[in-house]
């Protein structure tokens, strides 16, 4: 029995010495890859609006010089891209398909030169020492007046072209990018508020408190609408509906029924964990009576591109 264990233990060490080899040597050719065929990103407005696609180098464990790849804009590809954004294997995540699904898109638009700028494209290189580039890519203004760009209607087709390598990968020399807008206080917010409660005489019948929690079912979800306001899914601490809209650090609260009218401020902050909305707002009941709702909300975190996102110590990411 012993001398199966060693045996065993010693069969078992060559085959890891042998993987470990693999790992740390190099491939006999080198090449360069988009990791992923199809994605989704979000410019996020009132930010820096803006993201990077990268090119990856693959094959050697050091990179021993510059290496230029020359990549072009191709909208063909975007020719069935919806299937593509759906199957796992190619695209980065799961949130890109259901996105996709959820907004109901069957087929995507090239995004128009007049809606971005991209950095880096024409003298994209490889740096020695390094196993990656990117392009940056810009949202302008003018996409933030499109009522679709709230929605992956649009897309950019990236392909490789060729590279200071020994091979462009065939099946990884492309990608499609589906694109969209968020504002910037899209997310959930914890609440914090006073609800007083009035009969149709204008006479106080109720007040009531909540502190602050970060439970789920107690948040505020802000739902991008526009370059400039969010749909809220909670009034008054409870399931409802209603609109903010965003003016420096003014807002303006209603509703599409315009039973609820209001105002408040944004504190101003940049890093996500600091950002507070005060609310005071009015909702005028069926019977006539209504209610005086004081809401303060305090940032707790947000979705971008399937990464959870809640605090940043550095002010200039955004």
């Amino acid at each position: 029995m012993i001398m199966k264990k060693t045996l065993y233990f010693a069969a078992s060490l060559l085959l890891l010495t042998s993987c470990y080899d693999d790992y740390v040597g190099d491939f006999d050719k080198t090449a360069v890859f988009a990791a992923y065929q199809y994605d989704l990103r979000s410019f996020v407005l009132g930010e820096d609006a803006s993201f990077e696609w990268q090119v990856a180098l693959g094959g050697v464990m050091q990179n021993d010089k510059d290496r230029n790849v020359t990549v072009s804009l191709d909208d063909a590809l975007l020719s069935g891209a919806v299937a593509g954004m759906k199957n796992k294997n190619l695209a980065s995540g799961d949130y890109v398909g259901n996105a996709i699904t959820d907004a109901g898109i069957t087929a995507f638009k090239p995004l128009p030169a007049a809606y971005r700028t991209i950095e880096g494209m024409d003298n994209l290189v490889i740096k020695k020492g390094k196993h990656t580039a990117a392009v940056k890519i810009t949202a302008t203004d003018a996409f933030a007046l499109d009522a679709d760009a709230y929605k992956p209607v649009y897309a950019i087709g990236f392909k490789i072209d060729s590279a200071d390598a020994d091979e462009v990968l065939e099946n990884k020399n492309y990608a499609v990018i589906a694109v969209k807008c968020e504002n910037r206080f899209f997310g959930f917010w914890s609440r914090s508020g006073t609800a007083k409660t009035y009969d149709w005489t204008g006479t106080k019948t109720g007040e009531n408190h909540e502190s602050l929690s970060l439970a789920d079912s107690r948040q505020y979800e802000f739902t991008t609408t526009g370059a400039n306001s969010v749909s809220c899914n909670k009034v008054a601490g409870s399931t409802g509906q209603m609109t903010l809209t965003f003016n420096g650090a003014s807002v303006t609260v209603s509703s599409d029924d315009g039973k609820i009218t209001g105002s408040g401020t944004f504190n101003g902050e940049t890093r996500l964990q600091d950002r507070q909305i005060f609310l005071r707002y009015k909702v005028t009941r069926s019977d006539g009576g209504y209610d005086d709702v004081r809401d303060t909300l305090t940032f707790r975190n947000r979705i971008r591109d399937g990464i959870n996102e809640w605090q940043d110590e550095h002010s200039e990411n955004y």
